[in-house]
């Protein structure tokens, strides 16, 4: 049986690790539900944090069971105020496979004033509040709600910009809105007191107050595929709080809210993205309405784990899919079922390891791949890739398997 194993070859291991990935990828969608569906009040055992962004009602626990000690003063009551006039409440309506057929769901997210012109209002939000939607709007009181267009996207970042125009916002609620005034999020320190402004769980919830204090200044989490520098606080963020605003003592925007802590057992440890990482994405969204990231340019791919790899007897590494004729990296010589350990002598053990080494580079730089490739796998070569704009490309999150 084992010689059996040896004389596979790597297109027959490339099949059974795919169909093994692919159904381990259905029983877990399978098992999930029923967990769900049969033993929806159980505590989770794992002690690995899962993170979870709170875009729209659907993901997130939806309780703050610890408050902060935090003296309040009449000074705070006038900051929540200002800052309730930057935040409005984005409702986006995404399509659903149902047992039904098709159905049109409706999500709900908050964003913040960016700039305002007597023609339209430009508004900031994440990527995943608005992410498959097919329509956009800003919802202000039961049927009350105009039309946004999106402006960009920028899903790395989780960062996007959606506008709309002037002239179709009640008036009494032009009045009420103004832009936000940045704040200086490198200056923050753990203990600092911050506050969150949303649209919280439900519409009938809009322009909620959360306050807390920052919990940590530079914490990295995943999820979705992405690997984010964020900033943590004790300030409830819930779903629909994301694309909302967390602000200093002064009013000040210092952060986009963005995730938590997604485990019955934890309370308190919600997550933002800080102004200074934020402002300069939304810039770019605002002026071009997309930002270039630098690729790979191959089209679908993910990782083999150190447990599929011992199972099937094949390197740790990004193993390819997919990948078009004409690229870049197809000229590299680059093929379907290649497996890339290193690149610049840096190993791949996760999608994170990649991240981390394209974000070190632009556009045009030329990196060194270590590639293994034969029907045992044991056949090492390097290759030298110029990288390419994600433009167009699927990676991460959109590979072929989806990450958590």
């Amino acid at each position: 049986m084992q010689g059996e194993k040896k004389q596979l070859t790597a297109g027959a291991k490339f099949r059974r690790i795919l169909l093994c990935m692919l159904g381990s990828a259905i029983c877990g969608t399978i098992i999930g539900i029923l967990l769900i569906v049969f033993y929806p009040e159980k505590d989770k055992t794992s002690n690995k944090p899962a993170y979870s962004v709170a875009d729209n009602g659907y993901s997130g626990n939806s309780t703050q069971k610890l408050v902060s000690p935090i003296v309040l003063d009449d000074t705070l009551h006038t900051v929540a105020e200002e800052a309730q006039k930057t935040v409005v409440t984005v409702m986006s309506m995404v399509g659903q496979e149902t047992v039904l057929g098709p159905q049109t769901a409706t999500g709900i997210g908050s964003g913040v004033i960016y700039s305002m012109d007597q023609a339209e209002v430009c508004i900031m939000t994440n990527a995943h509040v608005i992410e498959g939607a097919t329509k956009v709007y800003l919802y202000f009181d039961p049927g009350i709600s105009i039309p946004a267009e999106v402006q960009g996207t920028d899903v790395d970042a989780d960062l996007a910009v959606i506008k709309v125009q002037v002239k179709d916002i009640p008036e009494d609620k032009l009045k009420e809105m103004q832009p936000a005034e940045w704040g200086d999020s490198d200056a923050l320190r753990t203990g600092d007191v911050c506050m969150v402004v949303g649209c919280p769980y439900s519409m009938e919830f809009e322009d909620s107050v959360t306050l807390g204090i920052i919990g940590g200044t530079e914490r990295e989490i995943s999820y979705d595929g992405k690997t984010m520098t964020v900033m943590q606080t004790d300030a409830a963020i819930n779903p629909g709080n994301s694309g909302g605003a967390v602000v200093d003592k002064e009013g000040h925007l210092i952060g986009i809210s963005s995730a938590k802590v997604q485990m019955d057992s934890v309370e308190g440890i919600c997550f933002f993205i800080p102004a200074a990482a934020a402002k300069p994405v939304l810039d770019e969204l605002v002026k071009k309405g997309s930002i270039d990231h630098p690729s790979l340019g191959i089209d679908s791919f993910d990782i083999i784990s150190e447990a599929m790899a011992e199972i099937y007897e094949v390197p740790v590494g990004l193993i390819i899919y997919e990948i078009s004729p004409g690229t870049k990296a197809y000229a590299a010589g680059l093929q379907t079922s290649d497996i890339i350990t290193e690149i610049d002598g840096t190993p791949i053990h996760e999608l994170s390891d990649l991240d981390t080494i394209l974000d070190s580079h632009k556009i045009g730089d030329v990196v060194e791949l270590t590639v293994v490739r034969g029907p045992d796998y044991d056949h090492t070569f390097a290759v030298k890739l110029e990288l390419v704009s994600s433009k167009g490309q699927e990676e991460g999150s959109g590979s072929f398997f989806e990450n958590p």
